[in-house]
């Protein structure tokens, strides 16, 4: 596991600790129910390997991460214990950290009683952020999560034009400000950073005004898709706020910083799709603002934001939607 850069050492970090966290919230969980040697029993070799060698890395690269992450499981899994069944026959980690694959994308751990498992999708994130749900690409989101709407195929079509667009106008741009011409992509040419944050200064509003472009035309769907049927687009909302199923849990840890030493435990929330349904009898779709690259949809409690973002670059036409929630204050 090798980094070049900070910002690739931060990634790596972030997922080593994500997958890391999956394993100890179900270890904490089967402990506590009583199933610990049927879930040892699902890792074995090359994932027992992988974990290990994941341990390794945080203990070498954040040793107070190392230290706090399995307070954090273990407060995380006391909290989920009053949701789940008294006689569990297994648990499976069924995220990055455990190797099985589960139709629901949106879970991490199932919990077995019976026949029926009970999903639960956990979440290890800094206080008072915004908790990410879903994340797919721009050119196939509407039809993938909105295709109750007949017009959703050409929605799609809409906005990847208008994203085609945008795109090619940002170019122009950017090279015009170099004195040379946009060919249609970024070539060998362009000698600047391919990151958001890294370039010039006085390029960053041309890129800002490319996405702030995009998430105004998915803005402009939304309201229509509100205006045809509320109903319709409040059921369209369920697997973007991450409940693909209404058996999820949703289980958040929030941590930050206390006495200047961060992963504090901050918080814990528990969301269950019976109090999704009830966040969602009443949602508004606020007003975009200027500038941004998102925007919001109130729901009761919660906060939906939008978001539109560079898959890894933005000198490709490649884009993503970030949907993400928070508790209101």
């Amino acid at each position: 596991m090798e980094y070049n850069t900070p910002s690739q050492k931060e990634a790596l970090l972030n997922e080593l600790k994500g997958n890391l966290f999956e394993y100890l919230v179900g270890q904490s969980l089967a402990f506590k129910k009583g199933i610990l040697p049927q879930f040892y029993k699902n890792f074995g070799g090359q994932i027992k390997n992988q974990l290990v060698e994941y341990e390794n890395w945080l203990r070498k690269n954040d040793p107070t991460l190392f230290s706090k992450l399995p307070q954090l499981a273990d407060s995380l899994a006391r909290e989920l214990i009053p949701h789940l069944p008294d006689k569990p026959d297994n648990l499976l980690v069924i995220g990055k950290a455990g190797g099985h694959r589960h139709s629901l994308n949106e879970a991490d751990l199932l919990v077995f009683k019976g026949k029926r498992p009970v999903p639960i999708s956990v979440k290890l994130c800094k206080t008072k952020a915004f908790v990410n749900t879903k994340s797919g690409g721009v050119k196939s989101f509407l039809v993938k999560y909105f295709q109750t709407f007949y017009q959703a195929p050409l929605w799609q079509t809409q906005l990847n034009e208008a994203l085609k667009l945008s795109f090619k106008n940002m170019g122009h741009e950017l090279y015009e400000l170099e004195g040379m011409d946009f060919r249609g992509e970024f070539d060998d040419r362009w000698d600047h950073s391919h990151l958001p944050g890294k370039v010039p200064a006085e390029m960053r509003p041309k890129i800002l005004k490319f996405y702030s472009e995009v998430i105004g035309e998915i803005y402009e769907i939304f309201l229509e898709m509100y205006a045809i049927s509320p109903e319709k687009l409040k059921a369209c909302l369920y697997p973007i706020m991450g409940f693909g199923s209404k058996e999820m849990i949703q289980a958040t840890c929030f941590h930050g910083i206390e006495n200047g030493q961060k992963y504090h435990l901050k918080g814990i929330k528990i969301f269950t799709g019976s109090s999704l349904v009830h966040n969602l009898k009443d949602f508004k779709i606020e007003k975009i603002k200027k500038n941004l690259s998102s925007f919001e949809i109130k729901a009761g409690e919660l906060t939906l934001q939008i978001r539109v973002k560079p898959m890894n670059i933005f000198t490709t036409p490649a884009v993503k939607i970030n949907c993400s929630i928070k508790e209101n204050v």
